[in-house]
Order: C-alpha cells, then sequence, then structure tokens
C-alpha cells in the first residue's frame, strides 16, 4: 500500500510537471508568433516607407519630361531654373540632367557648342582607375550637357551615360519602353564616397508617344535623368532606434548578382542569425521601373527580448503550484484513505475475530470445549443430507454417562465438570477423521457422527472402553467403582427409507437398550440396504 501510494505520487508529480512545460511551451510560442507578427507589422511599415520615399522623388523626373513634350527642347536657362525649382521640394536627388542622343559625326559640332559655354567641355567616360578620360569611339553618346545644380556635379558635365554597361542598359530599357526606368545600384561619378546612387530615366521622343519599339528607336531625342542618393532617401525613412532593433537588406533582385544589395543596416553575428532564423521576414518594397526591391528583415536579440513577457515563466510557476497544491491535496487525501482502509481493516478484523468468537459460542459448548446440541443438529442435518444423496453410510453414536447425578450429588458440581471435560477428551482422542464430530448433546450426553461408515460399533466399544480406562472414581454409581459410558450406535448402509429424526431415534433407541440391559454397555442397530434391523449386544 506504501509502495502504490509513493508510485502514483511520484507519477502524478511527473505528470503536473509535464503538463506545466506544454503550457508553458504552449503560451511560450504564441508570444513567439505574437512577437513575428509584430515583426512584420513593423517590416511591412518600413517597406511601406520606403516605398512612399522613392515615389515621391518621381514627380520630379515626370515634371521635366513634361516640359519637354510641351516645349521641344529646352535652353540652359530654362532648363536650369525648372530644374531648381524642383529640386527645392526634393532634398535627396544629387543633380538633374539633360541627355541628348548624340551620334558619332555630331560630337565634335557638340563639344565645340558647348566649350563656348564651358571652356574645357569634353564628352567624357571613367574608366577602372576612376579617372575621367574623353570617350573612346562609338556610334552613339549619351553625353550630360545639363546639370542642376552645377556645383558639386561638375564632373558629371559631360560625362557620357552610355559609357557605362549598367547605365547603358538602363538607358536602353528607357528608350524602347518608353517609360520610366531605374538603374542598378551605381557609383556616382560626381562623388567620391561610397554611398549608392541610382539613376531614373525618362525618354524623350520627336513625337507623343511612338508606339513601336522601332519608332522609339527612330524618335529619341535624348533623356531626363535623375540622379538620386539612394543611400540618403532610405536613411531619411529610418529611426534612430531601427539600428538596434534589426538587420535588413535592401535588395535589387533583377540585379546582378554582385550589385543587388541596395543598402544594408546593422548586422548579427552567427549566432543570433541562428537564433533568430525563424523571425525572417522578407517583403516587396518596388515594382517599377524595370526592377523589383525586397527587404529582407531579421529582429535582433533585444527587439525580441523586449517584446517577451513573463506570462509563459507565470503560467508554468502557477501551473506547477496549482499542480503541486492538488498532487498535495490528493497525496493528504490518499493517506487518510489510507489510515480509514487501515482503521476500517484493523476494525473488520476485530469484528471478524469477534463473528468467529460468538461463531464458536453458538457452535460450541462452552464447559466442554466440543460442539453443543445446535451445531450437532446441523452437522447431522448436512451429513444425513450428503451420505443419502450420495448414497453413502452414516453411522450416529449416542453416549451417557452412567450415575451423572449421583456423581455430581457425591462430589460436587465442579467435579461433574471436570469430569465432563476427561471424557469429552478421551472421546475426543478417539475420532480419528476429520469429518468425524463430537458433541455435547445434553447434560451427561454426548452424540458422535460418523460419515462413510458403515459399522459404528468398533468406534462405539472404543468409547466405552476408554473411558472406563480414565479410572474416574464413582462411589455413588450402582455399576461401577469408576465412571463409566452407555452406547447407543445406528449404522446404516443405505438412508433411503430414513430421516434425520428416525436416524436419531434409532441411536437413542440402542442407547436405551444400553441402559436397560444394566449400564456400561454397547447396544448397535445396523440398517442394511434390505429394510431390515437386528440388535446385538456386546459386553
Amino acid at each position: 500500500m506504501e509502495r502504490r501510494l509513493y508510485l502514483v505520487t511520484v507519477l502524478a508529480v511527473i505528470i503536473g510537471i509535464a503538463l506545466s512545460c506544454a503550457l508553458y511551451g504552449l503560451f511560450y510560442r504564441l508570444e513567439t508568433t505574437n512577437i513575428k507578427r509584430e515583426f512584420e507589422r513593423d517590416v511591412e511599415s518600413k517597406a511601406a516607407a520606403l516605398t512612399q520615399a522613392v515615389e515621391l522623388n518621381i514627380e520630379a523626373i515626370y515634371s521635366l519630361k513634361a516640359a519637354y513634350d510641351n516645349h521641344g527642347l529646352l535652353d540652359y536657362p530654362d532648363f536650369s531654373q525648372l530644374a531648381a525649382q524642383t529640386l527645392s521640394r526634393h532634398a535627396h536627388i544629387q543633380a538633374l540632367e539633360w541627355i541628348p542622343k548624340v551620334e558619332a559625326e555630331g560630337l565634335p559640332a557638340l563639344e565645340k557648342q558647348f566649350g563656348a559655354r564651358w571652356p574645357g567641355f569634353h564628352v567624357t567616360e571613367r574608366v577602372a582607375s576612376g579617372e575621367m578620360v574623353p570617350v573612346s569611339e562609338r556610334s552613339l553618346y549619351y553625353p550630360v550637357i545639363y546639370v542642376e545644380p552645377l556645383q558639386g556635379n561638375e564632373r558629371a558635365l559631360g560625362f557620357d551615360v552610355g559609357s557605362n554597361g549598367r547605365r547603358l542598359d538602363a538607358l536602353n530599357r528607357a528608350r524602347d519602353s518608353g517609360k520610366l526606368q531605374f538603374s542598378e545600384r551605381i557609383e556616382l561619378v560626381q562623388t567620391t564616397d561610397d554611398h549608392a546612387g541610382l539613376l531614373m530615366l525618362l525618354p524623350v521622343y520627336h513625337i507623343v508617344s511612338p508606339q513601336s519599339v522601332a519608332d522609339r528607336r527612330q524618335t529619341l531625342r535624348g533623356f531626363v535623368m535623375g540622379v538620386f542618393r539612394l543611400t540618403a532617401i532610405l536613411q531619411s525613412t529610418m529611426q534612430p532606434q531601427d539600428a538596434s532593433l534589426m538587420a535588413f537588406r535592401l535588395l535589387d533582385v533583377n540585379a546582378d548578382p554582385h550589385h543587388q544589395l541596395l543598402y544594408q543596416q546593422g548586422s548579427l553575428t552567427t549566432e543570433e542569425q541562428l537564433a533568430q532564423k525563424d523571425f525572417n521576414v522578407t517583403r516587396p518594397v518596388l515594382t517599377l521601373g524595370g526592377r523589383e526591391w525586397f527587404i529582407e528583415a531579421t529582429p535582433s536579440a533585444s527587439y525580441v527580448a523586449d517584446k517577451r513577457t513573463r506570462l509563459p515563466l507565470v503560467v508554468f510557476i502557477v501551473g506547477t503550484v496549482l499542480f503541486g497544491l492538488v498532487i498535495f491535496y490528493g497525496f493528504i487525501l490518499m493517506r487518510r484513505n489510507r489510515e480509514m482502509v487501515s482503521t476500517l481493516a484493523k476494525k473488520n478484523q476485530a469484528l471478524d475475530d469477534i463473528n468467529k468468537k460468538l461463531e464458536r459460542m453458538t457452535k460450541m459448548d462452552v464447559l466442554v470445549g466440543i460442539a453443543n446440541r445446535r451445531y450437532f443438529d446441523e452437522t447431522l442435518h448436512r451429513e444425513f443430507s450428503r451420505s443419502r444423496r450420495e448414497d453413502r453410510p452414516l453411522a450416529l453414536m449416542l453416549i451417557d454417562i452412567d450415575h451423572f447425578k449421583a456423581f455430581n450429588d457425591t462430589y460436587g458440581h465442579q467435579a461433574g465438570d471436570r469430569c465432563l471435560k476427561l471424557v469429552a477428551e478421551e472421546l475426543g482422542r478417539v475420532l480419528k477423521r476429520p469429518a468425524d464430530m463430537l458433541a455435547r448433546v445434553g447434560g451427561e450426553e454426548f452424540g458422535i457422527i460418523l460419515p462413510n461408515t458403515n459399522n459404528g460399533e468398533v468406534v462405539a466399544k472404543q468409547c466405552r472402553s476408554v473411558v472406563e480406562r480414565l479410572a474416574i472414581a464413582h462411589q455413588g454409581s450402582l455399576t461401577s467403582d469408576v465412571v463409566t459410558v452407555s452406547v447407543g450406535v445406528v449404522s446404516l448402509e443405505s438412508l433411503d427409507a430414513q430421516t434425520r429424526d428416525s436416524v436419531f431415534n434409532l441411536a437413542d433407541s440402542a442407547l436405551y437398550q444400553a441402559k436397560s440391559a444394566g449400564r456400561n454397555q454397547v447396544r448397535a442397530i445396523r440398517v442394511g440396504r434390505p429394510q431390515s434391523a437386528s440388535v446385538s449386544s456386546l459386553c
């Protein structure tokens, strides 16, 4: 019982801790999901801000193109005035430029024309060392002839935009599509820092909206181009705390792999990247001008830590405490139940003992310690029924102490009681089989039931002899100077024609005959299968 209680308690503790851990894990995952959703909203908000910042600057290019479409080619003063007005509304534009289409044979005249305005003007290109040199020979040139503001952009004046492959790709896409096109991330020729630049180009044609690619190539005049400080535009959307909250990259997925990275803020260690990989978020920023920009963001450990609450831990602690209280209460109840069961078992045992004692008292004769008349009658009924059912023999013996009243009168009742006990003990020794039964059926009368016995005379003779050998003095006896008994026994081979009472009456009749014959005698009645009876006397 103690071991089972211990095992139940241990199992309950394990289940309680497991459930608390499961609740902790559930709330932790729910909180993680909420943090991820909140981070996704933050990234989407940042992506929207980046999109808006870029789109606001596109207006500058369209205003210049509208002037060329409406008024034809602008001279420098008109271009400069219109560009200056536009730049006043857009702080992150490095320059607005006009780039005409110039064929090879027209290049000398162009250099002469604008050399008069800007002494030393030449159409140039940049070599790998970063130095600006005169352009090499090619069939078409796209030089910058107007730039606003000129101050700070002097290196861009005369630069052949088509001399660079990535810039030329943007020019050709703008020419053939007739729509706004963005370049890949570039390094600006007019700056020496490592800030990223971006070109936005709108083509200008001799006719408005040519319909075919061939017409667009044939009627191309040049390009209105905006040079944007991409890094400055992106940084304008950033909050001071962004760098500590997340690391993100802005990627141009259509660009050459070496130039896909447009902007990067913050960085995470390899361990942090692995720890926060489940929070990675990718969101589109811009699909315009032949480019597709995406933002990839990962929260910092501090971002996640700041969003974490103590709720999962509180749930775990509360759950553990509650389970602990329940287990403790259950343990107390089980101990009480065990004590109650133990107490009840003891009481039941005591009650069983009392019942057994009472049963013995109801079945046993208290004076001599053998079965009483009641139990004798029950046993006789049972053995009679069994013998009759199984067609087995049965013997019944009645024994009476001779002149016992005179013994009590002579020696007293205490001596009489001792005599009864001694006689009962000796008669009990004669019986060898467990099924044989000795009982006190009257004051000085005993009865013996011998199941499955067809000749009780032998046992009756032994009973008379053992009592006589006790040699208990009996001066009041008219038969002998010692205590003797008279025995009547009936032996039945078949009980078909008998009843319990008839069997008892036969034994009683045999006892009467023994007494009538002078006592200290055995008289036997045998009942065979043929209904016959005979009486014999034994001395």
